[in-house]
């Protein structure tokens, strides 16, 4: 029973006097009935009690928290006489101390849920917090990299830009700033990281070392390099692709004269330098043609192909390197080999990544090696191995091999991208490729690729078509039935295609315009036009051969009687106009091309024609 209360614990309570508190039980006070009970033990155990915190209950049923001290009073013979006590109204604290915690609660899943790693250094450069990303990020956890040094998990070469950005900031010559480096995780992956790092300060305002939070930056740079990359490729795709633009017509013009050079001169020797000339000249264009594919590569779509060729095409845009740095190509492939469905320029782009893997393995441990290309016929299948003598793969990261940014290569030698875009491209073609590590060492990639099934949406080539369709030459009384208008702004194509034709029987006609096409036609008729697409001379409304086609189409009162057309590109003519013209019966040829190429077509064109001479209406 309460004896006597201060003034203070009377108005602690909520009370009037102290008079309605004497006589009333201590323990009616205690929200909680077992901190009375605690306490009374604690007693029984030791006179006196310190610091026990306990919730009591005000007049108006209102919490207080309190901080309760008691201790027994006992008389000479040690008998209890009484119980004395303190209280001192906490409330406030509590609420400071409630308040601190959230704070902190909230703090420390702030920290968590940071994307970045956040670490605070001393003066020194150790390690006083890390937060728990260091897990993800770095492998190690905090309580492992409390203590150490932070250049310790440092790449030498990053080393010293980060100390001198640390010096910097601790010595107060620098508020902030920012560094990259490069550290090594846990596992020995190396990982590049950009961190922002300002002053932590003490308590009296003294700079107490550095507090930084730092981001793992390594995939983002990779794709940052690969656009720089890309980018830098389509530059040179787009130089590469005028360079072999400008190229076709003057090796157009070769192919044509050496053609009917050879074909005209009796003396044998002279025909076997013409033939050797003829034969280098459609190397080069073959060279060109795969240039002009691989850098400027057109709409994708899917063509009827032999793999063994196109093989073959992509290691000729390999040779020099191949040549230069020793490395012989051992390849073979059946004569009748089935065609695949796929897309020229997609296809060219695994190839060429794949010898040039090669290449660069075999270097990294000899001057010379030999890299063996296989090409079969296995089931429904078409299967391709490319096999090197190199170092070979390891088996351990063979799983990652077409990983996206996985790589094998020294820093700066690969961007990790190719052959998980070997891989994808592979995929949308309904193929697969495998890497195998052979015991006598070296690489083996393996691809398969589906037979094609009737299901080609074009054949690989104009003039392959041409020559597929047509199994017998015009004959000259034949042609000599058959005018042509030939329409060309480079001089020497007009003229070796006007002698070629000539020689054959045609009549030609040429011109070099669309304007001069247009004068040539009034009144005249002529069974084939043969135009360039994308013609550079004139200066009338219209310039392109596609303007001369669309005048004389609508000039044609018969459309059965309309004249064939045959448009000419020294550049890879976008799909969308090729399959509206071939909608339309006409067709396109890629330059270069040789005479030969030229009539097969047009034997095979006006051959289907049972009308005598074209009727063209006047061309105003």
């Amino acid at each position: 029973q309460l004896e006597d209360v201060n003034p203070a614990f009377v108005r602690m309570l909520g009370y009037e006097n102290r008079d309605e508190l004497l006589g009333c039980s201590l323990s009616k006070f205690f929200l909680q009935p077992e901190e009375w009970e605690t306490e009374r033990r604690q007693l029984a155990q030791s006179d006196v009690v310190h610091g026990h915190e306990a919730m009591l209950r005000r007049r108006d049923g209102s919490a207080l928290a309190a901080l309760h001290a008691s201790a027994l009073i006992r008389d000479t013979a040690g008998r209890v006489r009484r119980r004395q006590g303190t209280l001192v109204d906490i409330s406030d604290r509590r609420q400071i101390e409630t308040r601190l915690q959230r704070e902190q609660e909230f703090a420390r899943r702030l920290v968590e849920s940071f994307p970045d790693l956040v670490i605070a250094l001393d003066r020194e450069g150790r390690y006083t917090f890390v937060s728990p990303r260091s897990r993800e990020l770095l492998g190690f956890s905090a309580e492992e990299l409390i203590g150490s040094l932070f250049s310790e998990r440092i790449e030498p070469q990053s080393r010293k830009e980060v100390q001198t950005l640390l010096d910097a900031i601790i010595s107060g010559q620098c508020a902030n700033g920012s560094t990259e480096f490069l550290a090594r995780r846990n596992d020995g992956e190396p990982r590049l990281f950009r961190a922002t790092a300002s002053p932590l300060m003490d308590l009296s305002g003294r700079i107490a070392g550095v507090i930084a939070a730092a981001r793992d930056i390594t995939d983002s740079k990779r794709m940052e390099h690969q656009l720089i990359q890309s980018e830098r490729l389509a530059a040179m795709g787009q130089m590469i692709a005028g360079v072999a633009h400008e190229l076709n017509n003057p090796l157009t013009a070769v192919l044509g004269v050496t053609e009917l050079l050879r074909d005209s001169i009796p003396d044998d020797s002279a025909r076997r330098q013409l033939e050797i000339a003829h034969r280098q000249a459609r190397r080069a264009a073959q060279i060109v043609q795969s240039l002009l594919t691989f850098s400027r590569p057109p709409q994708p779509r899917k063509i009827c192909l032999n793999l063994s060729e196109l093989i073959q095409r992509s290691l000729q845009l390999h040779e020099h390197s191949l040549r230069s740095n020793r490395i012989a190509v051992d390849f073979s492939a059946p004569p009748d080999l089935p065609l695949i469905l796929g897309d020229t320029s997609q296809l060219t782009q695994v190839f060429l990544n794949l010898i040039a893997n090669a290449e660069q393995a075999i270097r990294e441990i000899r001057d010379h090696g030999t890299l063996r290309i296989r090409v079969s016929r296995v089931a429904d299948r078409v299967v391709a191995t490319f096999q090197d003598d190199g170092p070979g793969i390891r088996r351990d990261i063979l799983p990652k091999i077409f990983d996206p940014f996985f790589t094998t290569k020294r820093p700066g030698r690969g961007t990790g991208l190719g052959l998980s875009i070997c891989l994808a491209i592979l995929r949308e073609h309904n193929g697969e490729i495998e890497a195998q590590a052979p015991p006598q060492a070296g690489s083996l990639f393996t691809i398969w690729l589906p037979i094609a099934r009737g299901t080609a949406l074009f054949l690989a080539e104009p003039r392959e078509a041409a020559a597929a369709s047509s199994s017998k030459e015009i004959s000259k009384e034949a042609a000599a039935g058959y005018s042509v208008l030939v329409v060309d702004d480079e001089e020497s194509i007009r003229e070796m295609i006007r002698e070629g034709l000539s020689a054959r029987g045609f009549h030609v006609q040429t011109g070099a315009s669309v304007e001069e096409a247009l004068s040539l036609l009034e009144g005249r008729a002529f069974h084939a036009i043969l135009c360039d697409l994308n013609l550079r001379a004139g200066g009338g409304a219209e310039t392109s051969g596609l303007g001369l086609y669309a005048a004389v189409t609508n000039a044609t009162r018969d459309a059965k009687r309309k004249p064939f057309f045959l448009f000419m590109s020294g550049e890879l003519a976008p799909a969308a106009v090729t399959e509206q013209l071939a909608q339309a019966g006409a067709r396109t040829i890629q330059k270069p091309f040789r005479i030969s190429d030229l009539i097969a077509i047009l034997t095979d064109a006006l051959g289907k024609s049972s009308s005598g001479a074209a009727e063209l209406s006047r061309v105003n």
